[in-house]
């Protein structure tokens, strides 16, 4: 165990711990924006910036990326922390002064007006990284990043590009503390879903594997009941019990090439059961993914 003092408080912790995290086990909250427990440690924001006193001398460091060590001194609240935790959140708020967050925050330090004027009101990411991170560490696709510098720097995919390994997976949506991320992907196939259009064009991977981005969008997007038709060369049909998949909704285990006109003999048999009064009439959405068969492998979907 290591013994130290956080504004006067005599604490105990394991060796390894941060300030950050040893001041919320002593009940002594330190204000963070690129902070989350599941991430690593950023320490990009400097808004939990501490004074740590040491042999006459003392430093201002970010208490999320500093360990603990035995006799240490620290005071979050002296007058250099708030004064460069104060500057922090000013130059936040010239990037975004409208969000919520930064807002509160400025509150509580007294910052009544910025010094500094933004040139974007209206943006809203203030480049904590959470997002990055998240995408990197629990998603493990390393999707996102930062690029330019200055007031150009944002968080993009390479080249801006979307990329077929984003399976939309929203891991990172809650992560983001001012709502800049948001899925717009999901809500585009929430309208596709309803528009009459019978065919559409998805990406070519297995349905069955942990790269299924079509299958997860569209059942992400659609609240109705599905039934599914696809050629699965994988385990995914054959290690589940019959019709059901991982994903629980009903499973059609067709050949490649007869995808569709599969679905749609139980899509006709399904209105004519609907027709004679034996099942009542639903919203269920019949999806069908193959191909000509020809050119592709079996499991891939056209």
């Amino acid at each position: 165990m290591v013994t130290l003092t956080i504004d006067g408080q005599e604490v105990k912790v394991e060796e390894g711990t941060t300030v950050l995290e040893a001041a919320r086990e002593a009940g002594i909250e330190i204000p963070t924006l690129c902070y989350h427990p599941d991430l690593t440690p950023y320490g990009a924001c400097r808004v939990c910036v501490v004074e740590v006193f040491r042999n006459g001398w003392s430093q201002i460091t970010a208490s999320c990326t500093l360990p603990v060590r035995e006799g240490m001194k620290v005071q979050t609240q002296s007058p250099r922390a708030l004064q460069t935790r104060k500057a922090m959140v000013e130059l936040q708020l010239a990037r975004c002064p409208n969000v919520p967050v930064l807002q509160r925050m400025a509150e509580e330090l007294g910052i009544e007006k910025p010094r500094f004027p933004s040139e974007h009101p209206e943006e809203d990411c203030i480049l904590c990284g959470l997002c990055v991170r998240a995408c990197e560490e629990i998603a493990r696709k390393k999707l996102l990043g930062f690029v330019s510098r200055g007031t150009e720097r944002r968080v993009t995919t390479p080249f801006d590009l979307a990329y077929d390994e984003c399976v939309g997976c929203n891991i990172c949506i809650p992560y983001c503390p001012t709502g800049a991320i948001s899925n717009k992907g999901g809500a585009r196939l929430k309208d596709i879903s309803l528009k009459a259009e019978r065919l559409t064009q998805g990406h070519r991977l297995c349905a069955g594997c942990g790269a299924s981005i079509v299958v997860r969008q569209i059942l992400n997007a659609i609240d109705e009941p599905v039934v599914l038709g696809n050629a699965t060369g994988c385990l995914e049909v054959a290690t589940t019990i019959y019709p059901y998949t991982a994903w629980r909704v009903p499973w059609i285990h067709n050949a490649f090439e007869n995808a569709a006109s599969t679905v749609s003999g139980v899509e006709a048999a399904y209105r004519s059961l609907v027709r004679q009064g034996k099942i009542e009439d639903r919203d269920v959405k019949f999806i069908a993914f193959g191909g000509d068969g020809g050119t592709y492998d079996i499991g891939l979907q056209a």
